[in-house]
């Protein structure tokens, strides 16, 4: 009799209790949730990372588009002329115009280009309003066919004091997996040859 005792208590107590079964799910619960959570900030970083990349790339080639244009910049008396009194003209708003030489011999420069860097603010939607474009041409006026060179771009802003030219660029990008808004500012100084 004892032995049948001994086998009916060990059958009873091969299984699990309700409390255990408690105790467990409530663990695979927190942990579940943890590891969850952990997965869908790793996506939200990734997906601002994402965003944010590309608008950090497009301020710097942007910014050293117009720089190297800036480095060919005549300051000379006869540009000086066409553009008094520094021989670069700048809004401080949006936009930036200055001659380079197009056509140089033993006597110097024979001919100049006009260029023109600006912040296009009109259009019907914010992705038409932020680009910046250049315009080259052989005219005083710079007249021509724009030329696209940069996009996101919310802020473009130039400023000219003894032969140096400082530049701030700012482009933003929303991410449209977060919502989140991503700004990269970028400034830079040139100074200009034959500028003071």
């Amino acid at each position: 009799m004892n032995a049948l005792k001994e086998t009916y208590r060990n059958r009873n107590q091969a299984g699990m209790s309700l409390l255990e079964m408690i105790v467990v799910s409530a663990i695979l619960s927190t942990f579940s949730l943890f590891i969850g959570s952990l997965i869908m900030v790793t996506q939200d970083a990734v997906a601002i990372q994402s965003t944010g990349t590309p608008v950090r790339t497009e301020a710097k080639q942007t910014m050293e588009y117009i720089a190297k244009e800036l480095r060919e910049a005549d300051l000379s008396a006869a540009t000086r002329l066409l553009l008094p009194p520094n021989g670069i003209d700048i809004d401080p708003n949006n936009q930036i115009t200055f001659y380079k030489p197009d056509q140089i011999d033993d006597a110097g420069i024979q001919s100049r280009r006009c260029v023109q860097f600006y912040l296009n603010t009109g259009g019907i939607t914010t992705e038409e309003q932020q680009r910046v474009y250049r315009i080259e041409s052989s005219n005083q006026n710079c007249a021509g066919t724009p030329e696209l060179i940069g996009r996101n771009v919310s802020s473009l802003q130039f400023a000219f004091n003894n032969g140096v030219v400082t530049t701030n660029i700012t482009t933003t990008k929303t991410s449209q997996e977060t919502a989140a808004t991503m700004q990269s500012t970028l400034t830079s100084q040139f100074k200009l040859r034959n500028g003071g």
